[in-house]
């Protein structure tokens, strides 16, 4: 039985935090997530003095702000609806529906 090879390939490599939304939209323009994979894994604690300096001398105080794809990435991935939430949300949509109609000040 005659075996065909896959064509794969990988590329790792290290990206600072406040250019990650460029590369990702580079990598998804050229439809690297229709053809394959794109994978991307944060690094919580790296000592790099190098980077470090470069992410501030790029962004100032802005270089510890969040990663905007990761989050939402994160958020879509790990939320669940509470029904308590929807609930307490009636509670309070009935309870000014009641000040509205009785025409209460409170």
């Amino acid at each position: 039985m005659a075996r065909r090879a896959a064509r794969t390939a990988s590329v790792e490599c290290d990206v600072l935090t406040s250019a990650v939304n460029e590369v990702l939209g580079s990598l998804r323009a050229m439809g690297l997530e229709e053809r394959g994979s794109i994978t991307v894994k944060f690094i919580e604690l790296a000592a790099c003095r190098l980077a470090s300096d470069t992410e501030t001398a790029r962004l100032g105080k802005l270089a510890s702000a969040p990663w905007w794809v990761d989050l939402d990435a994160r958020i879509e991935a790990e939320a669940s609806f509470v029904p308590s939430l929807f609930l307490l949300l009636v509670i309070a949509g009935l309870i000014a529906a009641i000040g509205i109609v009785s025409n209460s000040q409170i």
